[in-house]
C-alpha cells in the first residue's frame, strides 16, 4: 500500500512543460491533462500575429496534454499491471459487460480526432 501513496505523490507533483516552436509561449500541464499555466513571451506580438500565436499555442497545448498522458501512464504502470492481470467482470458474472473491451473502446487513442477549425484556413 505504500506504493499507492508514492504513486499519488508522483501524480500530484507531475508537471509537463512545452514550448511553442518559435519560443513564443510556454505551457505547463498537470497529471490530469489540464493546462495550469501559459506564459507568453514579452515580444510575442511583435514576432507574430495573434492568429499565428493561437495556432502555435493550440498545437503546443495538444502536445503537452499528450506528453502528460504518457507521463501519467508511466507513473501508473505498476497499478495498471495489477489491474490488467485481474479477471474481468464478464469472467465473474455471466452476461456482464466486458469492462476491458469498453475501456479500450473509449481510450483516447481510439476516439476520432477533434476537428481543427483552423486547419486549411490561410492567414490573412
Amino acid at each position: 500500500m505504500a506504493e499507492i501513496g508514492d504513486i499519488h505523490a508522483k501524480l500530484a507533483a507531475l508537471k509537463v512543460h512545452a514550448t511553442t516552436p518559435n519560443g513564443l509561449a510556454r505551457i505547463t500541464v498537470n497529471a490530469s491533462g489540464m493546462v495550469t499555466e501559459i506564459t507568453i513571451a514579452d515580444d510575442a506580438f511583435q514576432r507574430c500575429t495573434p492568429k499565428q500565436l493561437t495556432a502555435e499555442l493550440n498545437t503546443t497545448i495538444r502536445g503537452g496534454v499528450e506528453a502528460a498522458a504518457q507521463a501519467r501512464a508511466q507513473v501508473m504502470q505498476p497499478v495498471q499491471a495489477i489491474v490488467d492481470g485481474m479477471a474481468d467482470l464478464s469472467d465473474i458474472i455471466p452476461g456482464a459487460p466486458n469492462l476491458k473491451e469498453l475501456r479500450e473502446q473509449f481510450a483516447p487513442s481510439t476516439l476520432p480526432p477533434v476537428a481543427d477549425e483552423s486547419a486549411g484556413k490561410a492567414d490573412r
